[in-house]
């Protein structure tokens, strides 16, 4: 009796391991913490300043066939992600600038506009301004373009795959030899758009 209890019990013990899975297994475990995502950034720096506020390019004493010079603007991505650097002008309006001529005035921009008489001023100033423009001395796409047409421009890349270094963007404007005495005095304003987005990424310019 006392056999038959023992293998009772003994096969109770094993079918007690086998069904509780009460199995021991050898383990290490290791962790490694403080991981962390973070997104880049793209970051242009024109002229040293961020935002760009100053430096706005000021010519006053054009006549037909002078050069305005080039004014160097120098950009730098100080972000840690490569992009592409765009540029754009936007916003001309020529305009009459010296008005003091109009009105009862034998100015010779006056007598082109109509003097004596009615006047009918001529504003087309930025159809005589022929741009120049280049980047890192290379004629970008805007060389050789009248202001009146660079309005209409679409964004024009001038830097691809950039991380570091700068980029040195030349401005100018020449005044064209055909441009007459309705012109004496005569301005033009526009902006300076410039655009830096994630490499091969246009759908984000404006």
């Amino acid at each position: 009796m006392k056999k038959i209890l023992g293998l009772t019990v003994a096969a109770l013990l094993v079918m007690g391991l086998v069904g509780g899975g009460t199995w021991a297994y050898f383990s290490d475990p290791e962790t490694m913490t403080g991981n962390t995502f973070a997104a880049g950034t793209l970051d242009l720096t024109v002229n040293a300043e961020n935002p760009w506020t100053t430096g706005a390019i000021s010519v006053s004493d054009l006549w037909p066939g002078k050069h305005s010079g080039n004014t160097t603007i120098t950009c730098t991505n100080t972000g840690n992600l490569e992009g592409d650097l765009w540029l754009r002008i936007r916003g001309v309006t020529p305009g009459e600038g010296d008005t003091s001529v109009l009105g009862a005035s034998s100015e010779p921009e006056a007598v082109a506009e109509g003097y004596p008489g009615a006047q009918t001023p001529v504003t087309n100033i930025d159809t005589l301004l022929t741009l120049n423009c280049e980047v890192d001395s290379v004629a970008a796409g805007l060389n050789n373009v009248t202001l009146n047409t660079a309005n209409t421009t679409a964004w024009e890349k001038i830097k691809d795959n950039w991380t570091s270094g700068t980029v040195a963007i030349e401005l100018g404007a020449t005044l064209g030899t055909s441009a007459d005495n309705n012109v004496q005095g005569d301005n033009c304003t526009l902006d300076i758009e410039l655009y830096l987005t994630q490499t091969d990424d246009s759908s984000v310019l404006p």
